[in-house]
Parts: structure tokens; C-alpha cells; sequence
């Protein structure tokens, strides 16, 4: 009969939550649309107080982006870009087309930032012996492995 053992090699996954609450009228000047031609870039501006984090939306509350970070998966808005400079915000869409044409805003909400740390990979290695506690060489047979996630404490 063969004996095993197993060393952890990293440690299991760890989530921190860090929450941003905001208020309101915070938005010193909103942006300014327009006309422009079909493959032309446009930028939007916001200007906002200091210490606050904004985000661009469009009509309908359709969330784009929270401070420089795209919040969704809609592929419509892959040529969209945010650039943050110290108090301003500036919405840049790149080769305008018409399904770009609409209502944006930039905003003030409450929102969760949740970051996840995960190791690229697990490693767990086994040491074989047999009945007389020797190293073997052996490489067959099955070992039925569980893995059970451990929360970390982060304090």
C-alpha cells in the first residue's frame, strides 16, 4: 500500500471589498454635445469636485464606465475610452458611428469596488512511500483529490 502527503505550495484565494459612497451635486459642469461627422473622435468633459469619483452613462442609466474602468460588457462600447485628469473627466469615443449617437452623462453613485486576488496556479506535490516508509518511485494507480477554498483573514 502506498502512503502520501501534500504540501500546499501557494495559498488558496483571498477577496478584498472596499466600498466608495459619494454625494450629491458634485458635478460642477456637465458635458456638452454636438454634431459630429460619422469616424470623427469625440471627447465629452465633466468637471467634478475634488476627492469624488465620477462615472459616464448613457440615457436610461446604462452605466459605461466608474472613474477610468468600464463597468460593461456590451461590445458597443469597445471604442470608448475614459481619461482622469485631476478633476476632470473625459468621456473619448473613437470613429464615431451612428449607433454612438445618444444621450450621455457623467454621474455620481454609490458603488462597490470588489477586487479578487487568485493564484495563477496550484500546485500541490506528493511524496510516495511504501508500507516501510521508503521514498517509491511508483507512478500509477488513482488519488482522489478534494479542494476546499479557505478565506483568508486580511486585517
Amino acid at each position: 500500500m502506498l502512503h502520501y502527503r501534500t504540501d500546499l505550495v501557494r495559498e488558496v484565494d483571498t477577496v478584498t471589498l472596499n466600498v466608495t459612497t459619494l454625494v450629491d451635486s458634485i458635478i460642477i459642469q456637465g458635458p456638452t454635445g454636438g454634431v459630429y461627422p460619422i469616424g470623427s473622435t469625440i471627447t465629452l468633459s465633466c468637471t467634478f469636485q475634488k476627492g469624488y469619483v465620477v462615472g459616464w452613462n448613457e440615457y436610461e442609466n446604462k452605466d459605461i464606465f466608474v472613474a477610468d474602468t468600464k463597468v460593461t460588457a456590451d461590445a458597443k462600447y469597445d471604442n470608448f475610452r475614459v481619461n482622469l485628469s485631476d478633476q476632470i473627466s473625459s468621456l473619448k469615443i473613437i470613429g464615431a458611428d451612428l449607433e454612438d449617437a445618444g444621450n450621455y452623462s457623467c454621474n455620481n453613485k454609490s458603488y462597490a469596488f470588489v477586487e479578487i486576488e487568485a493564484p495563477s496556479s496550484l500546485g500541490i506535490m506528493f511524496n510516495f512511500t511504501d508500507d516501510e516508509g521508503n521514498n517509491s518511485t511508483e507512478s500509477h494507480g488513482v488519488i482522489d483529490i478534494t479542494c476546499t477554498p479557505k478565506m483568508l483573514d486580511r486585517q
